[in-house]
């Protein structure tokens, strides 16, 4: 296996587990309001109730564009080696994770 597409496979996957694992107790509702930890938007701060709704969609959204950014990791593994001008395809994966942020800051909007 091509030492690229090793890494690009790993270093997608790993993100993507990771991001995944946050997400999860944002949906339970179970990150109280703090500076640190979930969608810290400014609508996400005026009330608890807007605080878990907001985080709530928010970690869902983060769960949901997890699965791709999986997929493009463990594609990674099984294509021949990744040439130069495709690279950038995989190496900025996890840039998709700008949508659900634009997700989110619109959904807040319109709270």
């Amino acid at each position: 296996m091509e030492k690229l597409n090793l890494t690009l496979g790993i270093s997608n996957s790993v993100v993507a587990v990771l991001a995944a694992g946050v997400s999860i107790p944002l949906i339970k509702e179970k990150v109280a309001m703090n500076k640190l930890y979930g969608v810290r938007l400014a609508k996400s701060f005026e009330s608890d109730e807007l605080w878990y709704k907001i985080n709530k969609k928010g970690g869902k959204l983060l769960l949901a564009w997890s699965v791709p950014i999986l997929l493009i990791g463990l594609l990674c593994f099984v294509l021949p080696p990744i040439e130069s001008p495709y690279q950038w395809l995989f190496a900025y994966a996890p840039m998709l994770y700008l949508i659900p942020g634009l997700q989110a800051y619109l959904y807040a909007r319109k709270l």
